[in-house]
């Protein structure tokens, strides 16, 4: 059951950072300056990060769970 919890939190995790990108890729397309340009390039790069990781940690669990 606490590997279920696991799973489920990581898929919530994914939805949110998938979200985010969406997101701040459309506020990349919109900016102009390119100091904000640069910081959101940024965040996008983290968010792309945890999106990465925890589809892993998902996997991991999902094979633990089986």
């Amino acid at each position: 059951m606490e590997n279920q919890k696991n799973i489920d939190h990581c898929s919530w995790q994914i939805a949110a950072a998938k979200g985010r990108i969406g997101g701040t890729k459309e506020e990349i397309k919109k900016e102009a300056s390119p100091e904000q340009k640069q910081k959101l390039e940024s965040e996008l790069a983290g968010y792309e990060n945890d999106l990465k990781h925890n589809e892993e940690k998902r996997k991991k669990l999902e094979k633990k769970s089986t």
